[in-house]
């Protein structure tokens, strides 16, 4: 039972995703489960290490290539973001989800019975569904704020290339926030 109180404090500091998987809460299913995620993740991992290298090297052609310094800019931006999504891909593929390292706790919880990990995952998906609730509603306010500021200043600039691009900007955050609504 120890055993039992530390897995759930220690559960406590895992970041939370932004939106929940649905998950078994019988421990043989989700063991189940958890292995089939270390699958994908390690082949989406792998496809985000390819993609963000394409993308930075792209990005360090074009900006070689390009003449004008908006262009360059655009192509040390694709760099940056290539770089980001080389890491996010080995994040994903040698760290891994928090259910995934939920999966390895419990495994490795040999003192902890079936019903104990099965009791602990039930209790583990109430909390998180409770927290993803919160965490899409912060997400939808903050949208929010970001569409109305948007507006807002574009509606104060006299440059009209600035103008369409924070109304762009209020307009687009505005659908996500829109798009979130439909998760609550």
């Amino acid at each position: 039972m120890a055993n039992l109180k530390l897995i759930i404090a220690a559960t406590f500091f895992f970041p939370f995703a932004a939106s929940a998987e649905e998950f078994s809460t019988k421990w043989p299913e989700f063991k189940k489960e958890v292995q089939a995620i270390e699958r994908r993740e390690s082949s989406e991992g792998l496809s985000y290490v390819i993609s963000g290298s394409l993308l930075l090297l792209g990005g360090l052609v074009g900006q070689n290539a390009a003449v004008d310094r908006g262009e360059k800019g655009v192509y040390i931006l694709f760099q940056g973001i290539g770089v980001m999504s080389i890491g996010h891909g080995f994040s994903l593929r040698n760290v891994g989800s928090d259910l995934r390292v939920l999966g390895d706790a419990l495994s490795q919880s040999r003192s902890l019975s079936v019903e104990e990990r099965s009791d602990f995952l039930t209790n583990y998906h109430k909390i998180r569904t409770r927290q993803d609730r919160h965490l899409r509603k912060i997400r939808m306010l903050s949208h929010l704020q970001i569409a109305g500021l948007g507006i807002y200043n574009s509606t104060l600039q006299t440059n009209k290339d600035l103008q369409n691009a924070l109304m762009l900007v209020g307009v687009a955050n505005g659908l996500a926030a829109l798009t979130i609504t439909f998760e609550l």
